[in-house]
């Protein structure tokens, strides 16, 4: 893990202290959302969120991380679960 956070610090200097855009792709929602500003999600290759980080709680991140309405609509099907307001 000490690799991996030093590249997050590497990723957090360039956004903040030199103001460079970093494209982070990563499936690890929490190591996004510590160097994260802003927020793209896909899903089966369309855009399901694009809002910046102030706009965005990490459990709404993790929401759409893990199937999004997707997700809600298979369980709801599976299991009668009524499907949560996005």
């Amino acid at each position: 893990m000490a690799q991996f956070g030093l590249a997050l610090r590497y990723i957090a200097a360039a956004t903040r202290q030199q103001g460079l855009g970093v494209i982070f792709v990563t499936h690890n929602r929490r190591h996004a959302f510590l160097v994260g500003g802003h927020f793209m999600a896909l899903a089966r290759g369309e855009v399901d969120i694009d809002v910046p980080r102030a706009e965005l709680p990490l459990e709404k991140l993790m929401f759409h991380k893990t199937g999004g309405s997707g997700l809600a609509t298979l369980q709801h099907e599976l299991h009668g679960a009524p499907p949560p307001a996005d």
